[in-house]
């Protein structure tokens, strides 16, 4: 009995000592917390490096509650999200929760809440949400929360940055034009970095909330996070807000005669006031009429111009237009107020003949660009006729640096754009019979040599009886029989293809991305028509053609020999039809 009364104590002291040992071990392990380092005035680094903000004060007062030792760690987010899941960290702070993160992390109570705007250019506006933000370039901060939104709402073009700063950083530096970040840090960064004058920004596009998360099922430390926090008074929480967030004077704190001597200096210097103000409205009437003369001369003179002057706004705005603007353009004022470019259904041509994008226009490309356009065609296409203009575009600056208006003169160019396609035309074409010359033939050879892919074939073909023609009947009955052999090859082959007179009876064909069995096909038609022509008795003069024609099917021979050889094959089927001539 004695022994089994000295067994049972020695028992409850062993396990006494080792449930006093675990209770130690427990309260003097350190709780590891990460989070980011990049979220002021929540958790940054001040000038020095030093971690500060508002949540490292309040994990130092969670640490005094609860007697539990806590050590944090701040670093980049996408760094620390991955130190959390490789089991380094007992807890992550400045987390947002999202279905992807519900997966392997549970989640305290919320406990802020931060809205999430589109900055952007000040000079590119007209972002109203997610959606119009798809098909820009958008930066986020990379590992954030943002990133998944923005995929989810369609946006592609996302380009991640390692912190908020290095986002505005490149704002600054880089020409990053929008992105997206909570507004709070946001507006540090921008005051700091002295953009607060480029950058403008949204209505919240959507908000997050601020959570402590631990791995998923370790629900002790959850509670032990949780239990911590509550501990803190809300008197408490509100003077670590009014370290981190400031507060307001309350009107009890000034002085009476404070108030008194404040109201006397107001009235004081409203009296000095009322006299400078009277004496600076004489001196600034006086300017102000020959201000208001200089102007009218000069307003005068703009509104007399003969070229068009429209002065547009820093977002490209028309103010001011003069007589000759509307006359030019065809436009009413009504149809110019308020707007950024002309009316729509108008179509717009670029100096290529393609449409031209409203980011294309004289004033946008000055704004975009910071400098001066000259010799600047567009076109203007309304009822299917299109008037050509050339156009300047100038800015002015500011006091600031910073373009404050764009003043574009212009004036029509159509008679001269039309002659330029009249001798372009010309200088390409055969005047006989409308197709293209021999300078145009050889230019487009040039190109084939150029090519990287890409059947092509040429075709050479000889106007048979020419001579008898001429002779018989007259050069200008052989003009006309050029002229039906010309048409007769040009409805024969494909739109694309191009159709060249090369000499006096000769023509030629190039035809690209075709193969044999197509051009065999094509030049097989020609000749049928050929033979139901001459079948014809009413028909005039029948048109009968000696052709003969060489194929590539890939790059590598030049396409001058491939001429030599269509033009050989051509005489040697002259060669076989001489005599039997149709």
């Amino acid at each position: 009995k004695v022994f089994l009364l000295l067994t049972a104590g020695i028992l409850v002291m062993t396990l006494g000592f080792f449930s006093i040992s675990q209770n130690v071990s427990t309260e003097t392990r350190a709780l590891k917390v990460v989070m980011d380092d990049n979220y002021p005035p929540y958790v940054f680094r001040d000038g020095e490096g030093k971690l500060t903000g508002l949540l490292i004060d309040q994990w130092a007062l969670w640490e005094k509650k609860t007697g539990v030792k806590v050590e944090v760690a701040a670093m980049d987010w996408a760094k620390a999200q991955s130190e959390m899941q490789d089991g380094r960290h007992d807890v992550i702070d400045t987390i947002f929760k999202n279905p992807e993160r519900e997966q392997i992390y549970d989640f305290s109570k919320p406990y802020t809440r931060l809205d999430t705007v589109i900055f952007f250019n000040k000079n590119l506006p007209g972002f109203t949400g997610l959606e119009s933000l798809r098909g820009f370039n958008v930066g986020v901060k990379g590992g954030g929360h943002s990133t998944t939104v923005l995929k989810k709402a369609g946006v592609s073009g996302i380009v991640e940055y390692k912190s908020y700063e290095a986002l505005i950083l490149a704002a600054r530096d880089n020409g990053l034009l929008i992105f997206i970040m909570e507004k709070q840090p946001g507006l540090y960064y921008l005051f700091k970095n002295g953009l607060r004058d480029e950058i403008r920004f949204t209505q919240p596009i959507y908000f997050g909330e601020f959570h402590r998360a631990v791995r998923k099922g370790d629900s002790d430390t959850l509670k032990l996070v949780e239990s911590g926090f509550a501990q803190i008074s809300e008197a408490e929480y509100g003077d670590l807000d009014r370290k981190w967030f400031g507060d307001t004077v309350p009107a009890s704190a000034i002085d009476y005669r404070l108030r008194i001597a404040i109201i006397g200096s107001i009235l004081l210097i409203s009296v000095l006031l009322l006299l400078w103000n009277w004496l600076l409205r004489r001196t600034v009437n006086r300017k102000t009429r020959a201000l208001a003369e200089s102007e009218r001369k000069f307003r005068d003179l703009l509104m007399n111009l003969a070229i068009g002057v429209i002065v547009h706004d820093d977002v490209g705005n028309p103010t001011f237009w003069n007589t000759a603007a509307l006359d030019l353009a065809s436009l009413t004022e009504g149809q110019l107020t308020g707007k950024t470019h002309f009316p729509t259904g108008w179509e717009y041509i670029s100096n290529q003949g393609e449409r031209l994008p409203a980011t294309d226009f004289p004033a946008r490309l000055v704004l975009a660009k910071g400098e001066a356009l000259r010799d600047y065609t567009m076109g203007i296409r309304q009822n299917n006729v299109t008037r050509w203009f050339q156009v300047d575009a100038f800015p002015d600056f500011g006091d600031s640096g910073h373009i404050e208006q764009v003043v574009v003169t212009f004036f029509e160019i159509t008679a001269r754009r039309e002659s330029e396609e009249r001798l372009r035309f010309i200088s390409f074409h055969d005047a006989l019979t409308g197709v293209y010359n021999r300078a145009y033939f050889e230019e487009e050879l040039r190109r084939l040599d150029g090519r990287h892919s890409g059947s092509v074939a040429i075709a050479v073909a000889d106007v048979d009886g020419m001579k008898l023609v001429n002779d018989t009947w007259g050069h200008a009955k052989g003009d006309e029989m050029l002229s039906r052999a010309a048409g007769l090859l040009s409805r024969s082959v494909r739109q694309e293809d191009v159709v060249a007179r090369i000499g006096g009876d000769e023509f030629a064909v190039i035809l690209r991305n075709a193969d044999e069995v197509a051009v065999e096909e094509i030049f097989g038609r020609l000749l049928q028509t050929m033979e139901e022509q001459a079948q014809q008795t009413d028909s005039d003069i029948p048109v009968s053609l000696s052709i003969g024609f060489a194929f590539a099917a890939e790059p590598g021979e030049s396409s001058v020999d491939l001429f030599k050889k269509a033009d050989n094959r051509m005489y040697q089927e002259k060669a076989k039809r001489r005599g039997n001539r149709i």
